[in-house]
């Protein structure tokens, strides 16, 4: 039986797929398998990667690197967590993709978050690279939340 939809996937990373070897790999894989594959990032790192025609980046925020975001604000950690999470949500309401891939816990969370506003109901698809330890990581912040949601 045919999904409804599109025949695109969205594949949810938080950091960047190019720190990803792994990753960059099935985006490469679905790009033959899909009309187009749609990758939510942050904006963390300048592309250098030459990907398929198919394959759309669509990184999230203004330019910094991972170490300028770090030293950032609680609140603009959370804002930027709510961009993100805003933006998977409108490629998913837009894009009615038949498959999202999850690639760590905080795009899991946002999908979590946003799913009751989706209007449509694609296979989603978790893998994370690393699982958060919630003793390394500082109570109340997106990792804590995002590692409590990930259980």
């Amino acid at each position: 039986m045919a999904r409804k939809g599109s025949n695109k996937v969205i594949v949810a990373v938080y950091s960047h797929p190019e720190y990803y070897p792994p990753t960059l790999n099935a985006i490469a894989n679905l790009a033959e398998n899909y009309e187009e594959v749609i990758v939510v990032c942050r904006n963390v790192l300048k592309s250098e990667w030459e990907y398929a025609p198919n394959v759309r980046i669509h990184p999230t925020g203004e330019y910094l690197t991972i170490r300028e975001a770090e030293a950032k604000s609680t609140a603009w950690k959370v804002s930027s967590f709510l961009r993100y999470t805003l933006t998977l949500l409108k490629e998913i309401r837009g894009n009615r993709p038949k498959l999202v891939l999850l690639y760590d816990a905080i795009p899991l969370l946002s999908f979590s978050l946003s799913k009751a506003f989706s209007n449509t109901k694609p296979f989603v698809w978790y893998h994370n690279h690393d699982v958060i330890d919630i003793g390394t990581v500082r109570k109340y912040s997106v990792g804590y939340f995002a590692s409590k949601n990930e259980k």
